[in-house]
């Protein structure tokens, strides 16, 4: 975790403005199945499907991870840890959203649609088009959750790094 690049600071630090950008734009990459449906008019259309599962949550999240890991000095196991926690934390918060038609959570493996039977987001509805009040409330509400998991985060990896700086601080004997 103290090896990313690019930083001045010493780790995997929330004073990495590229990173939050980039764990936060990960968060939103399963949403990015509306865009054929963009194109073809029908936003619901693709919406809520393959990318939605806990397959595509690992394997992109892995492929990611591979890339990152080659253009920085972070693990890819910290890469993959960190990429995972964001496009889970979406699948988690869409499952507990109200859905009309759920999510292939298991998907290539069980090609049935599961809800979680709770509601604690409203949810996007596609036709009430593509901008709506209840659509930045559901955003918002979403990176808001997704902020609270990279800084949990974030948090881990700076108490980590302080807690080696003191003990490495404490073997140090002040000379005089």
């Amino acid at each position: 975790m103290r090896r990313c690049l690019p930083t001045r600071e010493p780790g995997f630090s929330i004073r990495q403005p590229w990173l939050i950008f980039l764990l936060l734009f990960w968060a939103i990459v399963p949403d990015l199945d509306v865009i054929p449906g963009f194109l073809v008019g029908d936003l619901g259309s693709f919406h809520n499907n393959l990318t939605h599962s806990l397959t595509a949550a690992v394997v992109f999240s892995a492929l990611a991870a591979l890339i990152l890991r080659c253009i920085s000095r972070c693990s890819l196991t910290t890469w993959f840890i960190a990429l995972f926690l964001c496009y889970g934390s979406h699948v988690l918060l869409d499952f507990v959203t109200y859905s009309e038609r759920g999510l292939l959570l298991l998907w290539p493996f069980d090609l049935k649609r599961y809800e979680s039977g709770v509601a604690l987001f409203y949810g996007v509805r596609w036709s009430e088009g593509l901008l709506s009040y209840h659509h930045l409330v559901t955003l918002v509400s979403e990176l808001a959750f997704t902020g609270m998991v990279v800084g949990c985060f974030f948090g881990m990896g700076e108490n980590k790094a302080a807690l080696h700086q003191s003990r490495f601080q404490q073997r140090i004997p002040v000379t005089q």
